[in-house]
């Protein structure tokens, strides 16, 4: 299966494309950038909503990033469920409400396994990791790690997910030796 969201036409995006709109050091700037993308992509909207939700999730507008998520399609594609279950473990895990986040990690890294998604099956082992404690951190920032190693998909981000895994990895290691 290939390891491409989509491919583009004239009225939408690749994942590549629209993660390309934005970066993590500036959510404002991306919501922007995002939500003219909408109208002008509009194949692309429900993956795009994801990104947006994303964006407000990153500058604490949780409220707004829910909207932002009620706003996809209810008939939608794996890659665009995957995206929203990891925004939706975000946004909860962002605004505090730690314990019910784990079940939206294992829904998208279950489904990106599935589907043959390996940006997002890291993407998603990682945040478990993040979210979880002691040991069970450890184990999955390693799956996300083994994921990464064994894709055969080389996009260009995948390898930001496996620097946030070792970053991650190494500050749990300080936090617990200190």
């Amino acid at each position: 299966m290939p390891q491409s969201s989509s491919y583009a036409c004239s009225d939408s995006l690749t994942s590549e494309q629209i993660d390309a709109l934005w970066n993590l050091d500036d959510p404002v700037e991306g919501e922007v950038k995002l939500k003219n993308a909408v109208a002008e992509y509009p194949g692309s909207m429900d993956e795009l909503h994801t990104q947006i939700a994303r964006s407000l999730g990153l500058q604490r507008r949780f409220d707004e990033a829910w909207d932002e998520l009620s706003k996809i399609s209810i008939v939608h594609s794996a890659l665009v469920e995957i995206r929203m279950q990891l925004e939706k473990g975000r946004i909860e895990n962002s605004s505090g409400k730690r314990n019910d986040v784990k079940p939206y990690f294992l829904k998208a890294l279950e489904l990106a396994r599935q589907e043959h998604l390996d940006f997002y099956a890291v993407d998603a082992a990682h945040m478990l990791g993040i979210v979880s404690e002691g040991q069970e951190s450890i184990q999955w920032n390693k799956l996300a790690l083994q994921l990464a190693a064994d894709s055969t998909f080389k996009r260009a981000p995948t390898q930001q997910p496996r620097m946030d895994v070792f970053q991650h990895r190494r500050l749990r290691y300080r936090i617990n030796h200190i």
